[in-house]
């Protein structure tokens, strides 16, 4: 597929949520329809779009062209190369960037014991917001 060249006329936005799950997609440029082969995955944000809409609001055409996201080997090897590289914990403490230091001006196991209970109540208190406004985002608890 051809890069698309965009005009200034257009704000670029990415927006994941035009995408079809299908094989095949169709992507519109200056009205002509250029058909690309996609891979099929069940995963919706595997591949993002660029949504090129006009920057006036007098007109309703929107165009949208789709890049495919890195493979999962790209991103292995990415994070491999970086855990590879990244300093150790006694070079990060020498330069003082990693400090062992208790959260909440106290340890987790000290909390617990003030409060004589197995979870502090600030986690018990979180986890039940995080629950009652039904947050369902992979990755909130971390």
């Amino acid at each position: 597929m051809q890069p698309a060249v965009l005009d200034s006329s257009c704000a670029i936005v990415r927006n994941p949520s035009t995408l079809s799950n299908r094989p095949h997609s169709t992507t519109m440029l200056s009205g002509r329809r250029a058909a690309h082969s996609v891979s099929s995955r069940s995963d919706q944000m595997a591949h993002s779009a660029i949504e090129c809409a006009p920057a006036s609001t007098t007109s309703s055409h929107s165009y949208v062209v789709e890049e495919p996201r890195p493979s999962r080997e790209s991103i292995l090897e990415k994070l491999i190369r970086f855990f590879r590289s990244r300093p150790s914990i006694d070079a990060l403490k020498e330069k003082g960037i990693y400090k062992h230091e208790p959260v909440f001006g106290s340890t987790l196991s000290a909390i617990c014991q003030i409060e004589n209970s197995l979870v502090p109540k600030f986690i018990r208190t979180v986890t039940e917001l995080i629950e009652s406004r039904g947050l369902e985002i992979d990755g909130l608890y971390r």
